[in-house]
């Protein structure tokens, strides 16, 4: 028997049955990031039954993991708020002014306005506490769209719009202001519900219109119904679905229980 060649060919033999083993436990944990396309695609067409249109592209095919993100609130009265955007400054009711800048604070949304600016629009909202370099803009000729994020994905109720004419700066919208080293906690990431399943518990969403169009579908944060009381030193934001629509309304589910949270319509609360 030419024992050089048996050892040979079974050498072979175990290094083929190594490589299917191998196969065996890598493609199912491929599988197991994403959503199957099957999946998508079955949603897509139960939605657009049941009177949602809807592109199976927009909706996101990756499985992540987050956890709950406490932010640690570094102005939590309105009074300190206002000294750390404005400086000191003259108080009567909610409306607060020190020269050129004035601001008026609703509850916890702000309206920021400075009628003498010389500086970029960038750097007057670094002035206030937002830094475009660590969230996410877009920007127009005169004007920034910022939204505040968490990993790189948005808190959904924490957006800014702001825009310079001549030497007029105006900033309105909400944030956390939160010192990013110093003041976030991001607890133990835990799996999501998938996306289709929230999306097949819209088309039972009482309150949507009965003829729809979803123009987006995200993932983000969201500090719930109640994140207009920030006037606690921690703030939670928890892992959620964003659902946009033609209609000018948006529906914010969970995105660790797919429970719904709350509704808006075109900037009002419907839920």
């Amino acid at each position: 028997m030419n024992w050089p060649r048996v050892k040979t060919i079974l050498i072979f033999l175990f290094l083929a049955v190594d490589l299917i083993l191998l196969a065996t436990i890598i493609v199912p944990s491929i599988g197991i990031g994403y959503i199957p396309q099957e999946t998508i695609t079955t949603t897509a067409n139960l939605l657009s039954e049941n009177g949602i249109e809807i592109s199976s592209e927009i909706i996101p095919a990756k499985r992540e993991q987050l956890g709950v993100v406490e932010l640690y609130n570094l102005w939590p009265t309105r009074p300190a708020l206002a000294e750390k955007i404005i400086g000191k400054c003259s108080v009567s009711g909610n409306i607060y002014k020190n020269g050129s800048k004035t601001l008026v604070l609703n509850n916890s949304d702000f309206n920021y306005n400075n009628d003498n600016s010389e500086k970029t629009l960038a750097h007057e909202l670094i002035d206030i506490g937002i830094d475009l370099r660590e969230n996410l803009y877009e920007e127009g000729n005169s004007s920034v769209r910022a939204w505040q994020t968490v990993e790189n994905k948005k808190i959904f109720e924490s957006e800014v719009y702001a825009t310079i004419s001549d030497e007029t700066v105006t900033v309105a919208g909400f944030w956390i202001f939160s010192d990013r080293e110093k003041g976030v906690i991001i607890n133990t990431p835990d799996t999501l519900v998938d996306v289709t399943g929230v999306l097949i518990d819209f088309i039972n969403n009482p309150i949507r219109d009965t003829s729809t169009k979803i123009t987006s579908v995200e993932l983000g944060y969201s500090a719930g119904n109640g994140y207009r009381d920030t006037s606690h030193k921690l703030v939670s934001v928890s892992p959620a679905y964003k659902i946009s629509c033609d209609t000018g309304a948006y529906f914010i589910y969970d995105a660790l229980s797919g429970e719904f949270i709350y509704a808006y319509k075109n900037g009002e609360l419907i839920y």
